[in-house]
């Protein structure tokens, strides 16, 4: 996966898990790396900012197999952080998926007009030049409400998260 996706996403699920539990470093890694391939390295860098800026704190909890572990807990602050980039990840996140979808459903579109432009389905009739001019119509309408759903799909999932 492109580092650069990965990078601007990490700080993201590192807060949304910890604002569902307290966790150690190891458990965060195993945590996301079941969704995203990462390795340890990644993390701990990660958490030593998100502590410096105040989103997380630390605590050290005794262990049964070793020595302490260092947990890490969201702090109030990380809340609304996380509230506010969840909401501009999934603005983000469905705006690029209403300009992918619209380029598929345009292209789709396009090769449908060719298809239905050709000399094979002109000798059909004139009837389906209506039908082409309702496809193009259809895709339009069908590459909106995608938009719209899109939008109102990630907006859901901001408020639930809040």
């Amino acid at each position: 996966m492109n580092a650069q996706f990965k990078k601007g996403a990490l700080e993201l699920c590192v807060l949304a898990i910890l604002s569902e539990g307290d966790c150690y470093g190891y458990d965060l890694v195993t945590q996301i790396s079941e969704h995203i391939s990462i390795t340890e390295g990644t993390i701990y860098p990660l958490l030593r900012r998100l502590k410096d800026d105040g989103q997380v704190e630390t605590y050290l909890q005794e262990s049964s197999s070793g020595p302490p572990r260092k947990y890490y807990r969201i702090t109030e602050h990380g809340r609304e952080v996380l509230a506010s980039s969840t909401q501009e990840w999934n603005d983000f996140v469905a705006g690029v998926y209403s300009i992918l979808l619209h380029r598929k459903l345009s292209d789709f579109s396009k090769e449908w007009q060719k298809f239905l432009q050709s000399e094979t389905i002109k000798d059909l009739g004139k009837d389906l030049y209506t039908v082409q001019e309702d496809l193009g119509k259809m895709t339009e309408d069908l590459s909106n409400a995608l938009g719209e759903t899109l939008r109102a799909f990630f907006n859901e999932r901001n408020h639930h998260h809040e």
